[in-house]
Parts: C-alpha cells; sequence; structure tokens
C-alpha cells in the first residue's frame, strides 16, 4: 500500500471509485487539486488508485472531505488508513478542530478515530419543484452590496472565515431578507449549500432552501463529526 499526494493526472483514474449514490465527484476532486487550502490524497494498491480523500483547511479548523474507498476494497481498513494520514498531517497545521459529514456507511470508521457525531442531518435527492411554486418576496438574487453581510454570518453560524471559498459560489446565490436585513443564504451551485441565523423562522428557512413545494422522492441520513486535538 502506499499513500501519495492526488494531483490532476490522477482525474482519468478515479471514476471507478464514483459512489451510485453520490453527485458527480469529479468536478470537486479537480477543485481540490487546484486550490491552495485543500490537500487531497491517494492511496494505491499494485498500481491502482483504490481510496482518497481531502483535507480542507480554514484558518485554524480543518475539514476532512470525499473519503472514498474502492467497493472492493472495503472493510480492509483503507478507510481508516485515509482518514489517520489526513488527521495526522494536519498536527503540523496548527488546526484545533477538524469537521466531516459522514455517511451511515462511513460513521463507524470515524468514531474509532476520535471523532464525535455533533448532529445529524436528512439529505433529500432527485427532488423536483411544483410547476405552481413561485419564488418567495423574501428570497432575492445575491448582489455584491449582500457579500459582507453573507460574511458576517456565515462566520456567526460556522465560527469559520470562508469568504474566500463562498466568493466563487456566491454570483448564483440567493439571500433571505428580513427587514433588508440578511438573514439567510443559499448557494445552489455548493451542493444545496444555506446557512441562516437561528431566528429565522420555519418558513424562511424552507424559502432559504427552495424546497418548502418541492416534492421530496428520497433521503438519506449523514452525520456532522467532529474531532478536537488534546492539548499539548
Amino acid at each position: 500500500m502506499e499513500i501519495g499526494t492526488l494531483d490532476q493526472n490522477d482525474i482519468k483514474l478515479i471514476s471507478d471509485l464514483q459512489p451510485t449514490d453520490w453527485q458527480n465527484i469529479i468536478p470537486t476532486i479537480e477543485f481540490y487539486t487546484n486550490t491552495d487550502f485543500c490537500f487531497p490524497i491517494k492511496v494505491i494498491i499494485e498500481e491502482k488508485i483504490v481510496g482518497i480523500g481531502t483535507t480542507i483547511i480554514h484558518d485554524d479548523i480543518a475539514w476532512l472531505a470525499h473519503i472514498i474507498v474502492h467497493p472492493d476494497h472495503r472493510n480492509q481498513g483503507i478507510g481508516s488508513v485515509i482518514t489517520q494520514t489526513l488527521v495526522g498531517n494536519l498536527k503540523t497545521r496548527n488546526c484545533e478542530t477538524i469537521y466531516l459529514i459522514a455517511t451511515e456507511l462511513g460513521e463507524p470508521v470515524y468514531k474509532k478515530n476520535g471523532f464525535e457525531t455533533e448532529t445529524e442531518y436528512l439529505f433529500f435527492k432527485d427532488i423536483k419543484i411544483n410547476g405552481s411554486w413561485k419564488t418567495p418576496k423574501n428570497l432575492v438574487a445575491f448582489k455584491d452590496c449582500f457579500k459582507v453581510e453573507i460574511a458576517n454570518l456565515d462566520l456567526q453560524v460556522s465560527g469559520e472565515n470562508r469568504l474566500f471559498h463562498l466568493e466563487k459560489q456566491l454570483p448564483s446565490g440567493h439571500v433571505y431578507l428580513q427587514n433588508n436585513v440578511v438573514e439567510g443564504f443559499y448557494l445552489s451551485t455548493w451542493r444545496g449549500f444555506n446557512n441562516c441565523k437561528n431566528n429565522v423562522s420555519r418558513s424562511g428557512a424552507n424559502e432559504i432552501s427552495i424546497g418548502h413545494k418541492r416534492k421530496r422522492s428520497f433521503c438519506y441520513r449523514q452525520f456532522y463529526c467532529k474531532r478536537v486535538f488534546a492539548p499539548k
């Protein structure tokens, strides 16, 4: 088994790793290989890439992403090897906290590696918009004048300074306004990401996700997990 850096030359070699119930992973992996705050790795067995994973660093907070093992090589400890390698690489980068979103398949692996589940999510797939649905008046397209409010809101909710990461997605996004104040935002090009303040009403949150009139045809659970490095 060999562990190395995943680069652009490897993109054409990882199509077999595509999970059947995920969106196309290739554009995201290409983004990782082209971005200076992302650090993707690969696991090679017999000259074939059988697993991948990425570290994303925002100041002193890190995320682990797209930890994928080829179906033929699962239950062999490769997922743990990738996780341990990514975590180990962070010890010299002053990251105090590590987050990840785990599938039901991956959650036991991460628990064994020191992660704890903080929150559970339901993700919806194959969602179709009801033809009679109309855009709420509170939901408006992004404008440059909203950028500072979005940055402050995201920092308040996530605890991370991620504007440099969000900026590429903002032009196609929407914001939710209450009394001309940005109370939430929605980025359709970032896996349907949305963020809102605790005081936004349930109907407002639904409007942000543009989902209160949609037909939900399938959902699955995922887990928001956290690991904190022990003090030195």
